[in-house]
C-alpha cells in the first residue's frame, strides 16, 4: 500500500511539474507568434476544404484530347505584343509562288516583214517566286493616335514576269520591244521598294471622322486598296494592280454603322456609308506609275499635288434574307510635270519633268454577296479609266524606227481603260456536305485593259491603244480560312492583233500559278 501511494504521489509531483514548464512557455510566446499560429491553422483549413472539393470532381486522364487541342491553340493563337508605352501588335504576310508560261520566244511587236525583232526569251520562262514577305506593326500609342508600319522584304530587285500579261514593258503597259533577255539574264530588276506603309493615324476624335497622314495606298481602286491576304485571286487585276503607293494626307467619314464583316481595309468602322477626302504628291504618271518610275517614298516631281474623293454605300447590309451589297466611286485629279515648253527629249528644259499636264482617273465597282440559300456566292467588278501624259521617250516609234532606237516626242495626252467582272462560290458547311469539301471555293474572272500603247502611224504623237483581254478560272484551298491557304488559277490570254500594216505577233501566253499563303 504503501509503494503503490508513493507511485501515485510521484505521478502527481510529475503532473504538477509538466503544468507548470507549459504555463512558463505560455507566458513567453509573443503576439506575433501567435498570429502566425492563427494564420497557419487557417491556412490548413482551407487546404483541408480544396482537397475535398478535387476528390468531389471529376478528374481528367492523363492524355486528354480536349486538352491536347487547347494547348495546341494557345500554342498558335497567341495575344498582341505589349510595350511599355503603348500596345503593339505584329503581324505579317508570306506569299510563294510556283508560275508556268507557254514557251513562245517571240515578243507582241515582233514583225519580220517590216524588220521589228521582239525577244519573249525572258518572259516565258516557268520560276518559283517569293511574291510577298510583309512584316506589319501597329502601335496604339492611346485611344486616340496609332501608328502603322508594313515593309515587304520581296520588294527588291527582280526579274520575274507578270502574270497579268508577260509582254509589259514596265509593269503593265506595252511600250516598246521586250529587249531580249534584260534583267532575267543578270537577275536584275525595278528599284527596291521594301518600304510600304508608313502612317500615323488619329482616330475618335472627331465624330464619325478618322485622319491619316504618311506613305499608303490612294483610295482608288477597290481591289488596289484591299489587303494582300485577302485576294480572290492569285494575282490582281488589271485594274487593281495598275497604281502605286504615295505620300498625303486622308480624311474619312463613316455613318450608320450596323456592324458586319469588313471586305477590305480602308473600310474604316464599316459604316453603311462612308467617304475619303485625299491629297497626294502624285509623283511619276497614271499610265505607269510603278515598274519604270519610281512613285513611293521618295520626293515629288512638281509643286501641284493630287486629289482624290472616294465614297460607297450599302443599300443592303447584313439583311438575313438579302445578304450584303456595296457600291462605290472613286475620282481623282492633278497637274503632272513642270516644263512649260515641249518634252525635254527634244526641247531641254530647266524643270524635272514633262510638259504640265492635267491628268484625272475614275474608278467604280460593286460588290455583292447574298444570304439565305445563296450563302457562299459573291459576284464583283470594277470599271477605271485613266488620264494623262507619258514620260519623254518612253513610247517607241516602230513604225519609223524598227530597231526601237527612236522614241516617241513630244508626246500627247491620252486615255486608257479596262475593266474586270468576277464570280465566286465557297462550299458552304451543312445539309450533308463534309468538311472536306467546305474549304474549297471556285471563282471565274473576266478583265480586259488597253495595256498596248503605240505611236500613232500618221501622226506619231499621238498615242493608239490596244485591249488586252483575260479568263481566268481558279480554285482556293482554305487549310485554316486565309490565315494558310492554297489557290491555283489558269490564266488564258488574248492580245491585240494590231492596226492594218503593222500586224502584231500572237503570242502564246497564257500561264499556270500556284499561291501558297500564311497570314499572322
Amino acid at each position: 500500500m504503501v509503494k503503490i501511494s508513493r507511485v501515485i504521489w510521484c505521478f502527481a509531483v510529475l503532473f504538477l511539474a509538466v503544468q507548470a514548464v507549459h504555463a512558463v512557455h505560455a507566458v513567453e510566446i509573443s503576439q506575433a507568434e501567435f498570429d502566425r499560429m492563427k494564420q497557419d491553422s487557417a491556412d490548413l483549413d482551407q487546404l483541408k476544404k480544396d482537397v475535398a472539393m478535387l476528390r468531389k470532381s471529376p478528374q481528367p486522364s492523363i492524355v486528354d484530347s480536349g486538352a491536347i487541342e487547347q494547348c495546341m491553340e494557345n500554342k498558335y493563337g497567341g495575344q498582341p505584343v505589349v510595350t511599355g508605352q503603348g500596345k503593339l501588335t505584329i503581324g505579317g504576310l508570306v506569299q510563294i509562288w510556283y508560275y508556268g508560261t507557254q514557251h513562245d520566244n517571240k515578243g507582241l511587236f515582233n514583225n519580220p516583214g517590216l524588220g521589228i525583232s521582239d525577244s519573249n526569251v525572258g518572259k516565258d520562262n516557268s520560276s518559283f517566286r517569293v511574291r510577298r514577305a510583309e512584316l506589319n506593326m501597329e502601335m496604339d500609342i492611346n485611344s486616340y493616335v496609332s501608328s502603322y508600319v508594313m515593309v515587304d522584304f520581296a520588294r527588291e530587285a527582280t526579274s520575274f514576269q507578270f502574270l497579268e500579261d508577260n509582254q509589259g514593258n514596265a509593269f503593265i503597259p506595252k511600250t516598246g520591244l521586250n529587249g531580249g533577255p534584260g534583267g532575267v539574264q543578270g537577275g536584275g530588276g525595278f528599284t527596291p521598294a521594301i518600304l510600304q506603309d508608313a502612317l500615323i493615324h488619329f482616330h475618335d476624335c472627331v465624330p464619325h471622322h478618322d485622319f491619316t497622314v504618311g506613305q499608303m495606298l490612294p483610295t482608288f481602286s477597290v481591289e488596289d486598296f484591299g489587303p494582300n491576304w485577302n485576294l480572290d485571286f492569285v494575282e490582281r487585276s488589271f485594274v487593281g494592280n495598275h497604281f502605286a503607293r504615295d505620300l498625303g494626307a486622308v480624311v474619312h467619314g463613316s455613318w450608320w454603322d450596323n456592324g458586319g464583316e469588313i471586305f477590305y481595309e480602308g473600310a474604316g468602322d464599316n459604316g453603311r456609308f462612308q467617304y475619303w477626302g485625299s491629297v497626294f504628291d502624285g509623283a511619276s504618271n497614271y499610265h505607269s506609275p510603278e515598274g519604270t518610275f519610281q512613285s513611293q517614298n521618295r520626293a515629288d516631281d512638281n509643286n501641284d499635288k493630287d486629289f482624290l474623293f472616294t465614297t460607297l454605300v450599302r443599300p443592303i447590309w447584313k439583311m438575313e434574307t438579302w445578304g450584303n451589297l456595296e457600291l462605290g466611286y472613286s475620282g481623282g485629279f492633278g497637274r503632272h510635270g513642270g516644263s512649260k515648253v515641249l518634252d525635254p527629249i527634244n526641247n531641254p528644259a530647266t524643270d524635272l519633268n514633262r510638259r504640265t499636264t492635267a491628268a484625272s482617273r475614275s474608278s467604280a465597282w460593286l460588290d455583292y454577296r447574298p444570304a439565305g440559300m445563296a450563302k457562299g456566292l459573291w459576284v464583283k467588278g470594277e470599271w477605271a479609266y485613266v488620264h494623262d501624259r507619258n514620260f519623254p521617250g518612253l513610247v517607241q516609234d516602230l513604225l519609223n524606227d524598227p530597231t526601237g532606237a527612236t522614241a516617241q516626242s513630244p508626246a500627247h495626252p491620252f486615255s486608257t481603260t479596262g475593266f474586270y467582272a468576277a464570280a465566286g462560290y465557297r462550299i458552304q458547311e451543312g445539309c450533308g456536305t463534309p468538311e472536306w469539301a467546305s474549304k474549297f471555293e471556285f471563282a471565274f474572272r473576266y478583265q480586259q485593259y488597253t495595256n498596248v500603247e503605240i505611236p500613232n502611224p500618221v501622226n506619231p504623237v499621238q498615242t493608239n491603244v490596244y485591249l488586252t483581254k483575260q479568263f481566268t478560272p481558279g480554285i482556293n484551298y482554305f487549310l485554316k480560312g486565309r490565315n494558310a491557304m492554297i489557290q491555283a488559277n489558269y490564266n488564258f490570254n488574248e492580245n491585240p492583233s494590231g492596226p492594218p500594216g503593222f500586224k502584231f505577233h500572237n503570242v502564246k501566253n497564257d500561264s499556270f500559278a500556284l499561291n501558297f499563303q500564311v497570314m499572322f
